[in-house]
């Protein structure tokens, strides 16, 4: 599945580029890149659980830019390196999400993600998203991407809005996502009296800049912006 996306996503390139074009790689920024997952509970105990957001601040990768406008992306998201019920990013997401969460409850919701239950996380494993290809012209574009970890996968469909300023293209959407669209299983417990909704919503906001760019003094308020919706 990664070698296909590399190929499709090369194939985009050289397909929409002159002769010319010399693609360009561009780095993403982690400092003013994030990404929300927003998971919800269920069963007939949901009253007793919280609903939960798990944040990444650590993305890494690079976006592959044409002189023609053409780009594929390649994200990063480092699983050990994934929050649990960060008191921010909780406020960040609204209603659904009010309240703080004792230490040892967000402990004990990372254990279970990144157990063999769920993520099934060892040392050094990532989740990869790759772009397999793009429609429609930017501000608004449809995305089809091929999501792998070592243990799970799957293809996904979702609008996008990309902005290019000079030597800085943004990225930001919002995805409605299944558990079971990757191959996996929610987590339940009590005889699933009280489990996680198979569906679940990603939001993200990433920034690539070529190595000649600057980053902006202010680019964390990237992330407090977010609060504001």
């Amino acid at each position: 599945m990664r070698l296909w996306s590399l190929i499709v996503a090369a194939a985009l390139l050289a397909g929409s580029a002159s002769a010319g074009d010399r693609p360009s790689l561009w780095p993403i920024d982690p400092e003013c890149s994030w990404l929300h997952v927003l998971v919800y509970r269920s069963g007939v105990m949901a009253r007793f659980g919280h609903n939960h957001v798990i944040r990444s601040n650590n993305i890494i990768g690079q976006v592959t830019m044409a002189d023609t406008g053409a780009f594929a992306a390649h994200v990063r998201l480092p699983l050990n390196a994934l929050s649990v019920d960060d008191a921010d990013a909780r406020k960040a997401e609204g209603s659904d999400f009010v309240g703080d969460i004792a230490d040892r409850d967000r402990a004990a919701t990372r254990r279970n993600m990144l157990g063999p239950k769920l993520l099934n996380a060892g040392p050094g494993d990532f989740i990869d998203i790759r772009t397999l290809y793009i429609e429609g012209q930017p501000p608004d574009v449809l995305v089809s991407a091929d999501i792998v970890g070592e243990h799970f996968g799957g293809d996904v469909r979702f609008p996008a809005t990309v902005l290019v300023d000079g030597r800085e293209l943004t990225i930001t959407g919002e995805v409605a996502l299944s558990h079971s669209d990757l191959g996996l299983k929610p987590y339940s417990a009590a005889l699933g009296m009280l489990k996680v909704r198979d569906e679940m919503t990603v939001r993200f906001h990433i920034v690539a800049r070529s190595d000649t760019a600057s980053r902006p003094s202010d680019c964390l308020s990237v992330r407090e912006s977010h609060s504001d919706k």
